[in-house]
């Protein structure tokens, strides 16, 4: 009787104690797969809001996106050379989707300025070269410029006579651009220097633009500011097109711009009135180009070129000096009906004034450039960076702890020439 009396009070105790604890465990164990469900529902909440930007920019380069994408570097970035107030800034998520930081860069020498940010020469950690960092404000310029012009960086690295991209990384408030640095110059330096250029010269680098211009179209991408200061001379004297800052991206065949967009003085009529256009914009300001080249100067009446009011444009006047393919090609470039132009309308190629130049030899850099530049002399037209110039660092100590600046998906990358 004693015994089963134990059994039922030992029966009791074990519901009464038992039983609530096997649930709490239970409980227990639900908790974290419920917060884990949460956690998945908001990435993909987060996704859906970038999905629009990421899938435009997967197109250009998917496996090197998805890669950079998913790496992230669990430890902080080591402050080198940058003052250590960044730290903070430097271990934000945003600088750990590329495998460099700003704290990799000692900048060295100030380039220009504009109204998105800064141009410089630095030097990287691991890497004896120097090179050009452009510094972009992300609340001065829209993201999709910003990634227009990264992604045609990418895509630069496929052709020789444009200014390609090494690397792209982010903080809160600036993105950073990152390219070879092309000792030369730019054309617009050497134009001041010589005045005009022989005709054999104009004749070989305007073709090496022209390949250049023909590469971007072909991926459907207008540069829409081509004139001598965005065409650098590289190391061996080779023309470059840079600064992809207003490109336009995806206009193939049929598909035209709208919209003013350019430097005034190299901007085509259509862009000017606010029409359609395409390559043709193009075209227009390779020609203005090709006659600051030969000539010297703008064209005289070029604000008539481009008139607001069509009634009252003018045929631009040839200079008379110039042989006549020269001013034939000048003459076809600057029509301005853009649906005649030549580039348009017939192949820059085959027109006579490049009856010597081989093609062949010319895209694989077979030619000798007439022009070889001094390092020496580019070196000291440079001057060195002052604390003022580097005030994207102060933005970055103030703005690092306010967390209101936006991540820009598919921003980083790394070139494989930089990677270790």
């Amino acid at each position: 009787m004693v015994f089963v009396v134990f059994l039922m009070a030992m029966s009791f105790l074990y519901n009464y104690y038992g039983t609530p604890r096997m649930e709490e465990m239970e409980k227990e164990e639900d908790e974290p797969s419920l917060q884990k469900g949460r956690k998945v529902k908001n990435i993909q909440k987060g996704s859906r809001e970038k999905k629009a930007v990421k899938r435009r920019y997967e197109k250009v380069e998917p496996p090197l996106q998805r890669n950079l994408g998913s790496e992230t570097s669990r430890k902080p970035a080591k402050q080198q050379r940058i003052s250590s107030e960044l730290t903070g800034e430097m271990s934000s998520p945003l600088s750990q989707q590329c495998s460099i930081s700003l704290s990799d860069f000692t900048f060295l020498h100030f380039l220009g300025r504009g109204a998105s940010g800064e141009v410089m020469t630095a030097s990287w950690r691991n890497k004896d070269e120097i090179v050009v960092v452009k510094v972009i404000k992300k609340d001065a310029v829209s993201t999709n410029s910003i990634l227009s012009e990264c992604c045609t960086l990418k895509i630069a690295r496929e052709c020789l006579f444009l200014c390609e991209g090494l690397a792209a990384f982010q903080t809160q408030s600036h993105a950073f651009l990152v390219m070879p640095f092309l000792w030369g110059g730019s054309l617009a330096s050497y134009l001041v220097k010589k005045s005009c250029l022989e005709i054999y010269e104009a004749r070989f680098y305007s073709a090496e633009i022209i390949c250049g211009l023909e590469f971007l179209h072909s991926h459907g991408i207008l540069h829409l500011d081509i004139k001598p200061e965005n065409l650098l001379f590289d190391g061996d004297g080779h023309m470059r097109i840079g600064d992809f800052g207003l490109v336009k991206e995806n206009y193939t065949g049929d598909d035209q711009a709208f919209g003013v967009i350019g430097t005034t003085t190299h901007m085509a009529p259509e862009v000017a009135v606010n029409s359609k256009y395409g390559t043709s914009a193009d075209w227009w300001s390779f020609g203005v180009t090709l006659f600051q080249m030969l000539v010297g100067c703008l064209p005289t009446n070029l604000e008539k070129m481009c008139s607001l009011y069509p009634s009252r444009a003018k045929k631009f006047r040839l200079p008379r000096e110039l042989p006549e393919d020269s001013n034939n090609i000048l003459s076809e470039l600057l029509e301005k009906d853009p649906e005649h132009r030549l580039g348009v309308k017939g192949n820059t190629r085959l027109h006579s004034f490049y009856s010597t130049i081989n093609w062949n030899d010319l895209e694989r850099k077979n030619i000798q450039p007439p022009y070889q530049p001094q390092r020496e002399s580019i070196v000291d037209s440079m001057w060195q960076i002052q604390e003022q110039s580097l005030s994207f660092m102060d933005s970055e100590m103030t703005e690092s702890s306010s967390g209101d600046s936006q991540d820009i998906p598919g921003l980083s990358f790394l070139s494989s020439k930089w990677r270790d």
